[in-house]
């Protein structure tokens, strides 16, 4: 499956089978922009579906303060250390333990924390995301604004729409653009992040956007706690 992303202004896009979670890197590795965990509780049931329960619920529910279902992570911290913090607390066994007493012992079969990762920029992060872009590209491959931002990337309307694009006016002929993701989608096992970045920064000057969202469909970290 997929590393599948959605975002601002009907972006989604799903990316090769088992990538890891990167777009928590994005902000460290291209020193722009803000990475963040959004949290939740999956409570797995003996008889009945599963129960999603967001942080920020959990916290409403039962009076505490656990830090908020969000949490950003600082440039001078790792993603695995800030989910580690809180996955790893002594605490989370007092919050499984208050959960199981909540939905019953005998109905309770497993608790999980899970964490999706998101990310955030703004119009000012742009030219620093295009030289994070630009350094996994070889010379004659360099991008510019003007050229990331052309609305060529996809050969049809209908693969434009496909990916989330509306009402581009897609072109036929071939860009800086298509050449510099190409070569980098080849290089992805290696190059991942400047292709999301590319992705990412296409996106935003296309629909002309101050601020973009970006988050993770699927929960890319998992500990189970109870």
């Amino acid at each position: 499956m997929g590393r599948s992303l959605s975002g601002t202004a009907h972006f989604h896009r799903t990316y090769f089978p088992d990538q890891p979670s990167n777009v928590v890197w994005l902000a460290r590795k291209a020193k722009t922009g803000t990475a963040g965990f959004s949290f939740k509780y999956l409570i797995l049931l003996e008889d009945g579906d599963p129960v999603e329960l967001g942080l920020g619920e959990f916290e409403s529910l039962f009076g505490l303060d656990c830090g908020g279902e969000t949490q950003t992570i600082p440039p001078n911290k790792t993603p695995s250390k800030i989910f580690d913090r809180l996955a790893y607390s002594r605490k989370q066994y007092t919050y499984g333990r208050t959960l199981v007493d909540y939905y019953k012992p005998d109905v309770v079969s497993k608790i999980y924390l899970q964490a999706s990762g998101e990310y955030q920029f703004h119009r000012n992060d742009w030219p620093a995301l295009m030289a994070f872009i630009n350094k996994s590209l070889p010379p004659g491959k360099q991008l510019r604004l003007d050229e990331a931002g052309t609305p060529r990337l996809f050969t049809t309307p209908e693969e434009a729409r496909r990916f989330g694009l509306y009402g581009l006016d897609a072109k036929l002929d071939q860009t800086a653009t298509t050449q510099a993701r190409s070569y980098l989608i080849e290089k992805a096992v290696k190059q991942f992040l400047p292709a999301l970045a590319l992705d990412l920064l296409y996106h935003a000057i296309v629909c002309d956007l101050d601020v973009m969202d970006v988050w993770e469909i699927d929960e890319g970290w998992e500990k189970q706690i109870w």
